[in-house]
Order: structure tokens, then sequence, then C-alpha cells
């Protein structure tokens, strides 16, 4: 949801769950670094200002499945109940 405009997204398509090969475990390569570094980073934060978080991303779970979507269609859903729709064409990249 873009909570500026108050316009929310319906996306359409299908998901696929990858638990294990190549890409699998290249991705999960990346979000394991992800998560050390937004763990350090609130870390350092924490230190500097005082601030205390109950949780740290070091904490998920080592088991996991990712999702990969393809999204065939999004639909714009305006603050007013206007409603727009775009097929989709090639890929997304949501990284």
């Amino acid at each position: 949801m873009d909570i500026e405009n108050l316009d929310g997204y319906r996306l359409n398509g299908s998901i696929e769950l990858i638990s294990e090969g190549e890409e699998f475990y290249q991705i999960a390569k990346e979000v394991e670094k992800k998560i050390l570094q937004l763990s350090a980073t609130r870390v350092i934060e924490a230190v500097k200002t005082g601030k205390k978080y109950n949780r740290y991303e070091i904490e998920i779970l080592d088991k996991y499945v990712l999702m990969k979507f393809k999204v065939e269609e999004i639909m714009l859903i305006g603050a007013r109940s206007k409603s727009y729709r775009e097929n989709v064409k090639g890929e997304i990249d949501c990284g």
C-alpha cells in the first residue's frame, strides 16, 4: 500500500516455492548477508542512541523456503475505489 497516496495494489499470478538447488542457495546467501548487515546496523544504533530492540534479524530460523512470484497482472486500487489493471510483460525486479 502506498500510504502517502492511499493507493493499494493487487498482484495476480502464481507462486513457485523453492527449497533447494542453485537458485535457492544463491538467494539464501544474499538474504543471510542482508540479515547480518541489518542486525549489525541495529546493534550499532542501539549503542549510539540507547534504543533497544526486543528481536534482532539474526534470530531468523535456519530452515525456510523462498517464494518466487510470477506476476501476470497488477491492479492499482485507488483511494476512492477506482481500479486500474495492467498486464505485465517480461520480468519485474523486486530486489
